[in-house]
């Protein structure tokens, strides 16, 4: 009687320390998952509509650099379409910008944008901007009329020159400073 007791006592306890092994492992799986979802990449997703092939440009300031520059800038050819499209810009590991602008296109005989959303992640932070929150966080230069009801985008020439874009306000650049990380 005591060998079938000394038996099953054997077999429970190993049987235990593997399935202790397993959730170790297992949870190290899912660890692994967690860390890769929240990367330190702050990652930039730009909704829109763009009737003609086009070139995007997302220029940002981190606190290492205090201009806009061409090492600072995401480019992005966009193909175009009556469909909804999404325009990623992923900055450097570890980067989390101060300030954001973006150049909506290069191409003047484009008919139509349609700003739809902006979505901006980063480690545990997710923030959606809607066209009309588009309009109170940035600003546009003499190069583009922005309807922030519709989100549409018209863009112009000025004395043969075309170079339409969005800068971050001030309040903008507030909120990226609350988030940083």
């Amino acid at each position: 009687m005591r060998i079938v007791i000394l038996v099953f006592l054997f077999l429970f306890f190993v049987g235990c320390k593997q399935d202790k092994s397993e959730l170790l492992n297992k949870n190290h799986s899912e660890k692994k998952e967690i860390d890769n979802a929240l990367k330190s990449q702050f990652i930039v997703d730009l909704e829109v509509i763009v009737s003609n092939d086009e070139v995007f440009e997302m220029f940002y300031q981190d606190y290492d650099n205090h201009k806009y520059t061409w090492k600072t800038k995401i480019k992005k050819k966009i193909k175009g379409s009556d469909k909804l499209q999404t325009i990623r810009f992923k900055m450097p590991e570890t980067y989390f910008p101060k300030s954001l602008r973006f150049d909506f296109g290069d191409n003047p005989e484009t008919k139509y944008i349609k700003f739809v959303s902006l979505k901006m992640t980063y480690e545990d932070l997710n923030i959606t901007i809607n066209p009309a929150e588009f309009g109170a966080f940035f600003v546009s230069n003499s190069y583009v009329t922005y309807n922030k009801n519709t989100g549409e985008i018209t863009t112009k020439k000025i004395k043969g020159k075309y170079d339409p874009y969005f800068d971050s306000k001030p309040v903008f650049k507030q909120r990226l400073k609350i988030e940083a990380r």
